[in-house]
């Protein structure tokens, strides 16, 4: 396992495995484009969020999610997953959704998502 997956993880603790939250998450406003800017664009630009990228990255891997490009990239997965997270389409993908660390994962992207497409308005 590389650094970065190493740096995430060790961050994770019982209390975000006890405490996952209800989905679909509150998505007041929140669509799809604002969703795929903020992921596509902005995060995966953010030094601060390359842990997180990959720290998913390697657990969907290790569940058996291929990453491919063109549409199939770890930032299109994201898109997807978080898409059903927020309720706002049923995906393939769900069963992902089930694992733990891919929660806890998605979770900080799902709260930057929240904040900066807030924000945008």
């Amino acid at each position: 396992m590389n650094e970065q997956y190493q740096e995430f993880s060790k961050h994770v603790t019982k209390d975000d495995r006890d405490a996952l939250r209800e989905m679909p998450y509150p998505s007041t406003g929140i669509t799809y484009d604002c969703l795929r800017h903020v992921v596509v664009y902005q995060l995966w630009n953010d030094d601060s969020f390359t842990s997180h990228f990959t720290f998913l990255h390697e657990t969907l891997s290790e569940m058996g999610m291929e990453f491919f490009y063109p549409g199939g990239s770890i930032q299109r997965r994201i898109c997807v997953l978080l898409r059903e997270l927020f309720g706002l389409e049923d995906s393939e993908e769900s069963r992902y959704l089930k694992n733990t660390n891919v929660r806890i994962g998605l979770d900080a992207f799902a709260d930057e998502v929240i904040k900066r497409c807030q924000r945008a308005k």
